[in-house]
């Protein structure tokens, strides 16, 4: 049962009660005839009551109220019927006035149909009563409880008789109109409150109302999602919003700003934050803010804007790296003749420092070549945790550091050569960073999504905050010996494997290097 029907069923049944206590109590306390008794009155006082505690207890149980109220409606137009022979009869009496308030309510509740069938009811019961009274079939009183004699005029009676007739059927056609003019307003409505509700909850961003006052009076899945709060009508738009956020709506509601629009990042992820003042006539009625997840957009911008940047180093440093490989080759080539010759310690040492030098230089050229170079990427499934028990066995030939590797075992979509060169490289950067340490180097595989994420940690010398954001740059390095170009490589490779790379570390206490890799989809 629909529960604004039944509210609307309640308070009929109230005010219903209320009327009909207040005609017999009248019709008790005004009749002085010896021959009526007031029992008559005081029973049906007792019995109306009895009824109406009964039909609230049936309604409570009831599913469908259709039959129910039309017996009310019945009941009712034979009670006043009734009751107006203790009023002079319906000729004289004024409790006709009450079956309009009858047709009201049967037009409230089933509209046109209700009203008219009422009316039809009430027009019969009248015509009934008003016979019996012209034939004396049934004497009435007036409510001094003496008998009242016949109409003498006829005529008027007649009259009378047409007029409510007349009435009654004019009184259920208005109020039927009103009803369905009510009824379809309430539709219209009703569509769009639940049109609203669609757009609310299918917008892709999430969205949040507030009043003139900055309190919420409305809001979306999506918004329950990046508040991470429990919300309700009422509360604060600075304990709904992010402090970044708050500080800007504060902007807007108290310097009346009409618009807002910022980026922000908030749990590792990036949001568009736009704020609009809703207006009428130069008055601000309320804010709406719409916050639209853009990590997918920012993640391909910054990749885009890498890909730029490696083009760039590719055309420029590729004909560079070769022109100096060739008199680096020359150079190499005769410092090796030279040691065909007998040298004394000193210059002894001076060789070997030129040849060492040799060889780096050599190495860093190599390196920005293999960072430069477009290699074409053959993607296929690989075996994580098998792939990387191959670099451990590799690396442990190199250090007796222990590398610890844990996880699921899990696919990813990737080329073997360009995982092999990352994973290398970054476990041994682990190896490398933590050789003070006792502490083992630990590999943790697991899935998130369809992505596979790998986490190298170490509790090495770690990377002070104002680095991380340099340690992807070419030739950025803080080794000694370092080419600056390991970490570009990586970060290259993960990009042409359409993975990313986070980093967490602390100075002195330990770094973590997050790797995010499509799993394959045999897996997904």
């Amino acid at each position: 049962m629909n529960a604004d029907m039944r509210k609307k069923t309640v308070v009929y049944l109230v005010v219903r009660i209320f009327i009909i206590n207040a005609i017999i109590a009248f019709l008790y306390f005004m009749n002085t005839s010896p021959s009526l008794s007031r029992t008559v009155f005081l029973s049906a006082l007792i019995s109306v009551n009895i009824l109406f505690l009964i039909a609230l207890f049936i309604l409570h149980h009831l599913n469908t109220l259709k039959v129910f109220l039309y017996a009310h409606f019945i009941f009712d137009v034979l009670l006043i019927t009734v009751l107006s022979f203790f009023d002079g009869g319906v000729m004289n009496s004024d409790m006709p006035l009450l079956f309009y308030l009858i047709i009201l309510a049967a037009g409230i509740f089933f509209y046109d149909r209700g009203s008219i069938l009422v009316a039809t009811l009430i027009s019969l019961c009248y015509i009934s009563s008003f016979i019996l009274l012209l034939t004396e079939k049934i004497p009435a009183w007036d409510v001094a409880g003496a008998l009242m004699p016949p109409p003498e005029a006829r005529q008027m009676a007649f009259l009378t008789l047409f007029i409510h007739l007349v009435l009654f059927y004019i009184a259920s056609y208005v109020i039927s109109n009103l009803g369905m003019a009510y009824l379809k307003k309430g539709e219209e409505v009703e569509v769009q409150r639940i049109l609203l509700d669609d757009i609310f909850e299918n917008v892709t961003f999430a969205l949040f109302v507030f009043d003139n006052k900055g309190l919420l009076s409305r809001w979306n899945t999506l918004g329950v999602d990046f508040s991470e709060k429990t919300l309700k009508l009422g509360l604060s738009y600075e304990k709904v919003l992010p402090d970044d956020v708050g500080i800007a709506m504060r902007k807007i509601y108290q310097h009346h700003v009409r618009n807002y629009s910022d980026d922000i990042r908030k749990g590792g992820r990036y949001f568009n934050i736009q704020i609009s003042s809703i207006r009428k006539e130069e008055k601000d009625m309320g804010y709406m803010v719409l916050i639209h997840d853009i990590t997918s957009k920012k993640e391909l911008e910054e990749k885009l804007l890498e890909m730029d940047k490696l083009a760039y180093l590719g055309t420029l440093g590729a004909g560079m790296a070769h022109e100096l490989r060739n008199p680096l080759a020359s150079l190499y080539g005769s410092i090796q003749l030279l040691d065909e010759k007998p040298f004394n310690a000193k210059d002894k040492h001076l060789y070997g420092l030129i040849l060492k030098e040799a060889e780096r230089l050599n190495t860093i050229v190599s390196d920005f070549l293999d960072f430069v170079k477009g290699e074409q990427v053959e993607k296929r499934a690989i075996p994580l945790k098998e792939l990387i028990r191959e670099i451990i066995l590799m690396l442990s030939v190199l250090n007796t550091k222990e590398i610890r590797l844990e996880g699921e075992e899990l696919s990813v979509l990737g080329d073997r050569n360009l995982l092999i060169q990352t994973f290398n490289n970054l476990v041994w950067n682990a190896v490398e960073a933590s050789e003070k340490s006792e502490d083992p180097v630990d590999i943790f595989v697991r899935k998130e999504g369809d992505l596979a994420v790998i986490e190298i940690s170490d509790k090495g010398v770690g990377i002070a905050p104002g680095e991380i954001p340099h340690i992807f740059t070419p030739f950025y390095s803080k080794k000694k010996n370092g080419t600056g170009l390991g970490l570009a490589i990586v970060k290259k490779n993960l990009i042409n494997m359409d993975g990313r790379i986070e980093v967490e570390s602390c100075k002195n206490k330990g770094t973590v290097m997050r790797i995010f890799l499509p799993r394959a989809r045999a897996e997904i």
